[in-house]
This record gives C-alpha cells, sequence and structure tokens, in this order.
C-alpha cells in the first residue's frame, strides 16, 4: 500500500467547508421562519452555517501546520464494530427495548478501540442508557419500550 503525504486538517477543512455550502443552498430553499416560530429551513441552515464555519476553521488550522501529516491506515475492524453496532440499535431498539439495545450497542462500538477497557464501557453503557431514558422516555415522552415485550 502507498502511504500518502499531505495535511489531513487542509483536506478536511475543505470537505467540511463545501458540504457545508452545499447544505446551506439546499436548505435555502424552504421557509426559514423566525427563531421564535422556525420554519423547516432553520435547522438545516444553522447547522450548515456550523459545518460551514468548522470547516473553514480547520482548514486554517491546516494551513497554519507546516510539517505534512500522515494519516493513520484504514481500519475495517473498526468500522465493522461501528456499522454492526448501528445496525444492531436499529434492529433491535423496538424489539428488545432501551435497556437492552443501548448498552449492547455501546459493548458492540467499543471493539472499535485497540484495546477494550471493559470497566470504563460498562461505566460509558449505563450513562448513555440512563440519558437515552431521560431524553427520550421521561423528557420527550416518545414510545420506545423500556423492556422486550414477551
Amino acid at each position: 500500500m502507498k502511504t500518502r503525504k499531505g495535511n489531513v486538517d487542509v483536506e478536511s477543512g475543505v470537505f467540511f467547508t463545501v458540504i457545508g455550502v452545499i447544505a446551506l443552498l439546499l436548505s435555502t430553499r424552504y421557509p426559514f421562519g423566525s427563531a421564535a416560530r422556525m420554519g423547516p429551513g432553520f435547522f438545516p441552515v444553522i447547522l450548515s452555517v456550523i459545518m460551514t464555519g468548522l470547516g473553514i476553521a480547520i482548514l486554517i488550522s491546516g494551513l497554519r501546520t507546516k510539517k505534512p501529516v500522515f494519516p493513520e491506515a484504514f481500519d475495517m475492524k473498526s468500522l465493522g464494530a461501528v456499522t454492526l453496532s448501528i445496525v444492531l440499535f436499529g434492529v433491535l431498539l423496538l424489539r428488545a427495548g432501551l435497556l437492552i439495545t443501548v448498552p449492547l450497542s455501546v459493548f458492540v462500538a467499543s471493539f472499535a478501540q485497540p484495546r477494550v477497557n471493559w470497566r470504563k464501557t460498562l461505566v460509558i453503557a449505563l450513562a448513555i442508557t440512563a440519558f437515552c431514558w431521560l431524553v427520550f422516555i421521561a423528557g420527550l415522552g416518545l414510545r420506545i419500550p423500556v423492556l422486550p415485550r414477551i
């Protein structure tokens, strides 16, 4: 495999800036509204402006760096773990419930790390599960099953 030399920050900054500008142009087709009465274009416009701003900041940061940065090799194990975690979440949420699906997704995603710290993964899984329950079930009142249906 041939290693490529280049500044990853410059490339990432250009990418985020271009995607942000394209999203901004596409989202201006919808009514914007106001902060008090948001239209369907409000959120996409705000997000695309933030993405464009972050892209410009990353680009400027990359241009200030004099030495080239070598990107790391592509890691299929990490990509597979994260992808499987997302698919499991989508497939299991309505069947297995929030209290089983969220920790399982966190544990599967933890295999993307080179070394898995099980204690830290357990704490993160419990914290994310509690946060999801508080926000989506208790706070927003969404009808997501907490436990599996028998």
